[in-house]
Order: C-alpha cells, then sequence, then structure tokens
C-alpha cells in the first residue's frame, strides 16, 4: 500500500467506472436488438390464440348449420310427402340435444 498514490487509486476508479458504463451500455445495446424479436415473439403467440379460437367458432358454427340444415331437410320432406312426422320429431329432438348442449 505504500508505493500506491491517491492519483493511482482515482484513475483505479475511474477506470472501474468507466469499465461499468461500458457494460451497461453493451447491455442496451443487446436489449435494443432482442426488442423487436420479442416483440415479434409475443404478437405471433397471440395471433396464434385468435387462430384458435377462431378455428373453434367455426367448428361450433359448422356443427350448428349442420343441426339446421337437417332440420330444414325434415321440413321440406315433410312438405312434400306429407308423412315425415318421424324425420320432424328427431330433428326437433337434435335440435333441443344441440341447444341444450351449448
Amino acid at each position: 500500500m505504500e508505493g500506491i498514490t491517491l492519483g493511482e487509486i482515482w484513475a483505479g476508479l475511474l477506470a472501474a467506472a468507466a469499465a461499468l458504463v461500458s457494460l451497461a451500455k453493451a447491455w442496451d445495446i443487446i436489449a435494443a436488438r432482442m426488442k423487436p424479436q420479442k416483440e415479434l415473439r409475443d404478437r405471433v403467440a397471440e395471433h396464434d390464440r385468435r387462430i384458435e379460437r377462431s378455428e373453434a367458432r367455426l367448428k361450433d358454427q359448422e356443427e350448428a348449420n349442420a343441426v339446421i340444415f337437417r332440420a330444414l331437410y325434415a321440413q321440406i320432406n315433410h312438405e312434400i310427402s306429407g308423412n315425415g312426422d318421424e324425420i320432424l320429431r328427431r330433428s326437433r329432438d337434435e335440435i333441443q340435444d344441440y341447444l341444450t348442449r351449448r
């Protein structure tokens, strides 16, 4: 400790502070370069969730359309032939089952 002067201590502190500032600046640069990737990853994840919800809604809509079309077919068949009572009953039961499951 005898050979160390106040100026050398001060120079060492300044060098340590400069190293700390350099590391902080390097971290800022790395973080800035990574930010678009993180934002893009988050946006893609959100779009995936939206697509999954849309696919689920589309599946539900297709099921509802199938029930409606079978009921419409039963009504048309009954109107044409006049004796499609059993088809109408099945169609009614199917609509009732569908609506109670929703």
